[in-house]
């Protein structure tokens, strides 16, 4: 893969990526932001909403471990509203997932502090690495008894504390 060049589009608005599905998936295809992509499908892009099917391949080392290839399905509208979910997940536990009628990955926390949550500006190369991450930690939870491969955000209603001095500090850092 090949770096995007420094004044590429970096994807940062829903409009843009909807109106130029295309060009998204070969940006995301050739740069050095995103890695285990190895295939983008467009099954649907409509002046409202765009959908990316991704497949995407485990690091080698856990590919060694048996860990299998992924694919999921990601949703963008034109309001900006982004969702990533899981195909092929029937029969597998979820640690990190909605309910309701998209069962998307629960990716951050809405009340954590900004450096701990994606946002548009970020770009959507960062989401699908958050995504990656993700379904990576996934079935790692679900090798390991549960036991998420870093530090988790606390879930439910209430404060949403940041527990450990490293993430802290991490927080403080980017803020």
């Amino acid at each position: 893969m090949n770096s995007a060049a420094p004044t590429e589009k970096t994807w940062t608005s829903p409009r843009a990526v909807i109106d130029g599905p295309e060009e998204v998936v070969a940006f995301l295809m050739r740069t050095d932001l995103v890695f285990g992509v190895d295939r983008i499908d467009v099954p649907l892009a409509e002046p409202s909403c765009v959908v990316f099917w991704l497949t995407m391949t485990p690091l080698p080392a856990a590919a060694a471990e048996g860990y299998a290839e992924e694919r999921v399905s990601i949703a963008i509208w034109s309001h900006g509203r982004i969702i990533a979910v899981p195909l092929d997940s029937t029969g597998r536990t979820w640690h990190h997932r909605y309910g309701g009628l998209f069962k998307e990955l629960c990716l951050f926390d809405p009340a954590d502090p900004r450096p701990l949550r994606w946002n548009w500006n970020d770009g959507l190369a960062a989401y699908v690495m958050i995504v990656y991450k993700h379904l990576l930690s996934e079935e790692y939870a679900r090798r390991n008894g549960g036991r998420w491969p870093c530090e988790d955000s606390p879930h439910g209603f209430g404060p949403h504390p940041i527990r450990s001095p490293a993430m802290q500090t991490a927080v403080q850092r980017v803020a």
